[in-house]
């Protein structure tokens, strides 16, 4: 049997097209409308966690300094100044001779020539009657104590040794405490933006999507530190640090 072929022409063909993809969309219009009971919103909320502890550790900075009539001689007495220190720190440390860390190190020439600066002058005039040149050697110190409450009873000790002075002391949170409040911090934080999201989601039912933890940061309390303080032992901070978490969650909600 002969088969016949009709050519719809260039002006049919252009009207097929735009119908079938007309039933196109009507086919998946009907389909999102049967799946519409079904259908995932999203809710998006920030939120924040804080938790405090009293901090289990301290820190204290000193600065070591020597002289000597070369810089050898310097070396050897501040190191003399160090191995004081040692002996006076160590039974605070427990024996941990790692919990005193070197900060900077430096040894240079010196005299005592004191800079005298005149306001009519463009640069500073220098005044040497008897000048005498020496070597100085400086080491700064970072000092982690195991044991807050042994802070003052430390610096007593070390406020007694010549050539060490006392730049600042402070509490710390140990390394342990840190995670743990930390943890702790996003726990609740995420807490509270479920709460945040069930508030705003009427009943539906929620599904964390993502949490992206946007910052964090540790609040440690303002300490009053002075000489006079550690020289009588007394306790020179108090009170707690917080750890905070803040994030933003995305919850989908069903229906």
């Amino acid at each position: 049997m002969a088969r016949t072929e009709v050519d719809v022409g260039p002006s049919a063909r252009f009207l097929i097209f735009p119908i079938l993809i007309s039933l196109a969309l009507a086919f998946v219009g009907y389909a999102i409308l049967q799946g519409a009971p079904q259908h995932l919103s999203l809710i998006s909320v920030s939120a924040s966690g804080s938790v405090s502890a009293v901090p289990s550790e301290a820190q204290i900075y000193v600065v070591l300094n020597a002289t000597g009539a070369n810089a050898a001689s310097a070396v050897s007495n501040l190191s003399a100044i160090a191995a004081a220190l040692n002996t006076t720190l160590l039974p605070f440390l427990n024996g941990n001779a790692s919990a005193i860390q070197t900060q900077s190190y430096n040894v240079y020439p010196a005299s005592n020539c004191t800079p005298i600066y005149y306001p009519i002058y463009p640069s500073t005039t220098t005044i040497c009657p008897s000048q005498r040149r020496f070597y100085s050697a400086i080491e700064s110190l970072l000092i982690t104590l195991p044991q807050a409450s042994s802070a003052s009873a430390a610096i007593s000790g070390i406020s007694r040794i010549g050539g060490v002075s006392i730049s600042d002391a402070s509490a710390k949170l140990s390394a342990q405490q840190q995670t743990s409040l930390s943890q702790q911090a996003l726990t609740l934080a995420i807490q509270n933006a479920t709460s945040q999201a069930t508030a705003l989601s009427s009943g539906a039912i929620l599904h964390v999507q993502n949490i992206t933890v946007q910052n964090g940061y540790i609040y440690y309390p303002y300490g009053v530190f002075s000489a006079a303080n550690a020289a009588s032992n007394q306790t020179f901070f108090a009170g707690t640090a917080t750890v905070t978490k803040n994030i933003y969650v995305v919850f989908s909600m069903q229906r």
